[in-house]
């Protein structure tokens, strides 16, 4: 079985542009896995609709786990856009940079908040 994965153009762009400039490509890193709400997902979670993005698990001391985010929250937006599918927090992770502080929002059960998060490098396989 083969597997593939679909890389934007924009995205190996600039990767390839900061292999050029530097020799390595910064990732900003939320310390998170993220998944789609289906409706039967919604109804096994006692949530209202399939808006946002869940966390499936978190990075322990990770970003997200340091700004308080828990498995099961739902992600609604970050630096304003509303998330609607993994894909949309990745895109939004493409255009910030390791270190910078991002706005989340997110529903935890019937509640919504707010919170920073410092995003980090994408740890390496070695380390």
């Amino acid at each position: 079985m083969a597997l593939g994965f679909a890389i934007p153009a924009a995205t190996a762009v600039q990767v390839a542009e900061q292999l050029l400039k530097d020799g390595k490509a910064d990732h900003s890193f939320i310390g998170l896995s993220p998944a789609d709400i289906t409706s039967q997902i919604a109804e096994q979670l006692h949530l209202p609709d399939t808006e946002g993005v869940l966390v499936l698990s978190v990075v322990r001391n990770g970003p997200a786990d340091r700004a308080g985010l828990r498995p099961e929250d739902v992600l609604l937006s970050l630096e304003g856009p509303k998330l609607n599918a993994p894909e949309d927090l990745l895109a939004a992770l493409r255009s910030k940079a390791p270190g910078q502080a991002v706005s989340v929002q997110y529903r935890r059960g019937a509640d919504v908040g707010d919170t920073k998060v410092t995003l980090s490098e994408r740890p390496t396989a070695e380390g």
